[in-house]
């Protein structure tokens, strides 16, 4: 029996279970402070190394560049300094096994936490240096975020501490004097009230000094050289969702703050900020002194003082979030006499000084809680007024005839002082003066804008009869073009251009002043040839006369007289062109030409005898 021997070959599917990167689970923050905080999750077995990333929306996947991110080979990681105060963040964990396979990142879903303020414990209070008008405020300030604070123990304020029970924030100084100014502010929520405690610190224990509810708090009681703690309380539930960021700084109260003790105030070189004979100063916890020499009201002052080395002074301020009035004063601090009060300006002129008298310069502060920089610069020079600021200084012009070329003057104004007497019209302005030697009686005044920007509107004239110390109003009106003025006699007037534009306004006007053409102000009109023709300039910008015979209009007139000494006819040829050259042939284009004649007449001074009614042309 032969055997069969069968190879049978069995065919099967081996499927091979590769090991899984398990997700991180239970992740969890720990230690958590104002910008630190330690993640921790499960282990997962294999695992080599973890991702760890925080983010600061529940948003997953869609992560952002901004995300902050850590790797770690235990299942732990401390970000240290990397976070922002206040702020919630939520951490995700991603695991990376020896097989090469990485997991999924673990859900957010109890991962969130957010850090407490910087300063959120009695044991992190921050620092506080004194500021003292040394310096710019802005490096004593010191800014932290109150949003997630957490309220301290009873037992570490005491029973009869304010505001327990509330989150705080917590500060500490070192008393440089009696008594101190703390400024505190919440940003960007500027309305909020402020709640405050300060604590003196003995041997490590607190002792209650006192509560406060306002931005600006005058500390009082302390003693130089001890540590006190400033504890700042949220009670602000209606804005849990706010940044809630809280500045702060200590200043000392100025020692400016009463007149015995003004600073003297040097006089700088040039008027800029930036002299070196420019000051700093600042008025927070100053007194209130709103009486002080009388004036505009002030909330709280300081002063300073000058000796006057001009008739004219200068005073420039930076400008400030919380406005500045400043009183000039003579007399001293027991006899003050108020001079002159400038209302939240930042350029002032000081007019009238007296050279070698000292002067009192009170600042008060106009604004009291929008801001919470009370600091300011100040720079004295002499003021460059214009040499035509008073009356008793203007300067003459020169009246010009219709047909002349106007004699301009530019009025400047930009540091004009006011002029202090009565006067129907526009009274209390800066101004500067002129004077004019009229032989006539009827005048044309021309003041036009030479920059395009000025505002006429800002700009009044007026023209006065007698002396300065006795000046009789003629006109006043708006400065503009052809202006008539009429005079009652022959002589002296002086003019007056005042302006509401604000100070140093870098305004160019020009003024000129022509006699009008009248019968009365006839030139004689020389013969002449067809070889030598008499060429005038027209007069332009010259209001008419009306009707005059038979011209209904009479547009830019000018008169002429002749003189005849020998009866006959006369030839008289008019033409009027844009053009002539130099032997009277016309060269542009011809333009319209009107006239009236009258006469014979026995002398130049017939103008009485004129007919200014209708006639025949001819």
């Amino acid at each position: 029996m032969k055997k069969l021997l069968f190879s049978i070959a069995l065919l099967f599917a081996i499927t091979v279970a590769h090991a899984q990167c398990n997700t991180p689970n239970e992740v969890i923050a720990a230690s958590v402070s104002g910008n630190s905080a330690t993640i921790t999750w499960n282990a997962v077995p294999e695992a080599s190394s973890y991702t760890v990333r925080l983010i600061t929306e529940a948003n997953q996947p869609n992560f952002s560049d901004e995300d902050i991110i850590g790797t770690a080979t235990t299942n732990s990681i401390t970000f240290t300094n990397e976070l922002e105060i206040g702020t919630t963040y939520y951490a995700t964990v991603k695991a990376h096994c020896n097989n090469g396979q990485s997991s999924d990142w673990s859900p957010l879903n109890f991962s969130q936490f957010t850090t407490v303020s910087q300063n959120d414990l009695f044991t992190d209070a921050i620092s506080l240096p004194v500021y003292s008008g040394v310096g710019a405020i802005s490096d004593f300030e010191r800014e932290t975020n109150i949003k997630n604070a957490s309220p301290s123990s009873t037992t570490l304020i005491g029973a009869e501490s304010c505001f327990p029970n509330n989150n705080d924030i917590w500060f500490k100084f070192t008393a440089t004097s009696d008594e101190l100014m703390a400024i505190i502010q919440n940003e960007p929520n500027t309305n909020l009230v402020v709640n405050a405690t300060v604590y003196k610190s003995d041997s490590g224990n607190l002792t209650f000094l006192s509560c406060y509810n306002s931005r600006e708090n005058k500390i009082a009681n302390l003693i130089p050289g001890d540590l006190y703690y400033l504890r700042i309380v949220r009670i602000w539930n209606n804005v849990l969702n706010a940044d809630l960021n809280v500045k702060c700084y200590l200043a000392e109260i100025p020692s400016n703050d009463i007149c015995v003790n003004a600073i003297a105030l040097p006089i700088a070189s040039t008027p800029s900020l930036d002299d070196e004979n420019t000051l700093n100063g600042y008025i927070v916890g100053a007194q209130e002194q709103s009486t002080f020499a009388g004036g505009c009201g002030m909330l709280q002052n300081v002063f300073y003082k000058f000796t006057a080395t001009n008739a004219n002074h200068r005073l420039k301020l930076s400008e400030n979030c919380f406005g500045l009035d400043v009183k000039l004063i003579s007399g001293g601090c027991d006899a003050p006499v108020l001079i002159s009060c400038a209302v939240n300006s930042t350029d002032i002129i000081f007019p009238g000084l007296t050279i070698g008298n000292e002067y009192l310069l009170s600042f008060g502060r106009v604004n009291p809680i929008d801001c919470i920089n009370f600091e300011f610069k100040l720079n004295l020079t002499i003021a460059q007024v214009p040499a035509n600021d008073l009356c008793e200084n203007a300067e003459m012009i020169a009246i010009t005839g219709p047909m002349e070329a106007a004699v301009p003057v530019f009025p400047q104004t930009g540091f004009a002082t006011f002029t202090d007497f009565t006067t129907t019209c526009y009274p209390n302005l800066r101004d500067v003066w002129y004077k004019v030697n009229s032989e006539y009686l009827n005048l044309f005044v021309n003041c036009v804008a030479i920059n395009t920007s000025i505002l006429l509107s800002n700009y009044k004239i007026q023209f006065f009869s007698g002396t300065c110390t006795n000046l009789t109003e003629i006109t006043c009106v708006q400065v503009g073009q052809n202006l008539p003025v009429t005079l009652p006699n022959t002589g002296i007037y002086y003019i007056r251009i005042s302006t509401t534009s604000p100070l140093n306004t870098a305004d160019i006007l020009q003024l000129e002043i022509k006699y009008a053409a009248t019968c009365q102000t006839a030139e004689q009109l020389c013969t002449s040839s067809s070889i030598e023709p008499y060429i005038f300039q027209n007069v332009t910008d010259t209001p008419g006369s009306g009707q005059m015979a038979c011209l209904f209009t009479t547009p830019n007139p000018v008169y002429y007289f002749l003189k005849i000494g020998t009866a006959g006819d006369l030839n008289v040829q008019i033409l009027q062109n844009s053009a002539f050259d130099q032997n009277g042939n016309p060269v542009g284009y011809n333009m319209d030409v009107d006239f009236v004649a009258w006469g014979p007449f026995d002398s130049p001074e017939s103008c009485g005898a004129i007919v200014a009614g209708g006639c025949t042309p001819t």
